[in-house]
């Protein structure tokens, strides 16, 4: 908890805290160049592994991030965000061949009924490489290649309510996990007019080191897989 604190502080006084002092382009120092602030929404390509999660909880969520930045060189700078995916709901009915999280394998002919809940907060901070190019009939566009360190918190429950069809007590299991973690995404973007634009990206997280085991005691537990994902979002750069 201590480290995930500090790294929040050292994130948003990195991107955010420079911004708050520059208030035009004579007044900035060398080491800060072009900052941007922006949004963005991410369609992931996000699961579970096979009898950890798979066909329990939802997948290929949307995440939404909130992310600013500047150049500290030529070439190089710093981007800092807050990429998060909201609580998703699921009710499903698991049969023959599938598995609860950390459970057996469904014999033939019977069946869990369930009800999965998950969220997970993904703040990160990295060092991106940026090249600058003219497209014809569209002006400069800005290439990033960013690497950065992923602060991530999962949270996640499962409620088995019925088996075989049979109504029974739910048996809750949850889970909770921090993890840090590699993010690296690859974005292009260009500046319209009045200083807004717009950002592609494409996007890795290692997300399969979360191997969480339930809070209660028992077997539950669930594996996620890498999270691959394509952004769209609109940048505000204060000095282009």
């Amino acid at each position: 908890m201590q480290l995930r604190n500090k790294a929040l502080t050292l994130l948003f006084l990195t991107t955010f805290a420079p911004m708050a002092v520059a208030n035009n382009k004579h007044c900035c120092s060398p080491y800060f160049r072009a900052p941007y602030v922006g949004a963005e929404i991410i369609q992931t390509n996000q699961n579970y592994k096979y009898g950890f999660g798979k066909d329990v909880f939802v997948k290929n969520p949307q995440e939404y991030n909130f992310f600013a930045g500047f150049r500290f060189s030529d070439y190089f700078g710093l981007e800092g965000g807050y990429e998060f995916q909201p609580r998703r709901s699921k009710n499903v009915t698991l049969v023959a061949g599938q598995v609860p999280p950390g459970g057996d394998v469904i014999e033939q002919g019977s069946s869990f009924s369930l009800t999965s809940q998950i969220k997970g907060y993904h703040p990160y901070l990295g060092v991106f490489a940026e090249l600058d190019q003219c497209a014809p009939r569209i002006g400069k566009i800005k290439y990033q290649a960013l690497v950065a360190a992923a602060f991530s918190t999962i949270t996640a429950l499962d409620s088995v309510y019925a088996v075989d069809g049979t109504p029974l007590t739910p048996r809750v299991a949850t889970y909770h996990k921090y993890r840090t973690g590699v993010l690296v995404k690859l974005a292009a973007g260009h500046t319209f007019r009045n200083h807004i634009g717009a950002r592609v990206s494409v996007q890795y997280r290692n997300d399969s080191i979360f191997q969480i085991h339930s809070e209660q005691p028992g077997t539950a537990e669930i594996k996620l897989k890498d999270t691959w994902g394509v952004g769209l979002g609109l940048t505000y750069s204060f000095f282009d």
